[in-house]
């Protein structure tokens, strides 16, 4: 699943817009699930959020590997700096 940048989230690395994408890796007995946005001018790649689905006799296991980082309030860094 590709899915373009209509939010302006831009690379962190050169600052041109980014695709954010998933893909799931098929194993034995589980699947993981990796939401990642990518640079398409510099090739910048990072894993947003990555989750593990695991068969169980009674049902589904879910565990969030990698959970997304919440964003920083930008008025305590400029505080912070200021210190």
């Amino acid at each position: 699943m590709t899915l373009s940048s209509t939010d302006g989230a831009r690379c962190p690395a050169c600052g041109k817009p980014v695709t954010y994408y998933g893909e799931v890796e098929l194993s034995n007995g589980y699947k993981v699930a990796r939401y990642v946005i990518k640079c398409r001018a510099c090739g910048y790649r990072e894993v947003l959020q990555e989750v593990m689905l695991k068969k169980k006799e009674d049902g589904i296991a879910v565990e969030v590997v990698k959970s997304i980082r919440p964003k920083e309030n930008r008025n305590s860094l400029k505080h912070a700096r200021r210190a």
